[in-house]
């Protein structure tokens, strides 16, 4: 039984490795690596680390063995296992569904790169800034320095609105 997701994220530079996506994902769901490639069996680790699976999978797609080897040495047995029952869950359940749908999105916002925006429109920006009555002049004025600001690169390295200046 197939998932009625697509994998909703492709790396243009290649495959994003599995490693990183597993890190995202127990990152978002505040778990560690260790307990989702472990052996503990308590139901909410193993709901966390079947879903991990499933969402690991939706990214990378590959081979069941390579996902296995990532999950702490698991058979293709116990990850198409895994697979199953979140696929039948989500089937059943359209609100577990959704929250399969956010939890990808969250990932793949995770992974993209960071936006920047151009400097005419840090300007526009700044502009409309200024000129927003409900600010008050000092407001406004820090607001626009923090657009203006908005990946800056000072002396060839990254700036960060919240970076102080040495």
């Amino acid at each position: 039984m197939k998932m009625p997701f697509n994998p909703v994220f492709t790396d243009p530079a290649g495959a994003v490795p599995l490693d990183r996506l597993l890190q995202i994902y127990a990152d978002l769901n505040g778990i560690s690596v260790r307990e989702l490639t472990g052996h503990a069996a308590t139901p909410e680790v193993t709901r966390l680390r079947n879903e991990a699976i499933w969402a690991v999978q939706q990214f990378a797609g590959g081979p069941l063995a390579d996902l296995g080897r990532l999950f702490g040495g698991r058979s293709v047995k116990a990850i198409d296992h895994a697979l199953d029952a979140v696929v039948i869950r989500a089937a059943m359940d359209q609100t577990y569904a959704g929250r399969l749908r956010n939890q990808l999105a969250a990932m793949r916002t995770a992974l993209a790169p960071p936006q920047t925006m151009s400097d005419s429109t840090k300007i526009a920006a700044a502009a409309g800034v200024l000129a927003d009555r409900n600010l008050s002049d000092a407001d406004a004025r820090l607001a626009a320095l923090e657009l203006l600001r908005l990946g800056a690169v000072p002396g060839g390295t990254e700036h960060s609105p919240n970076q102080k200046e040495a």
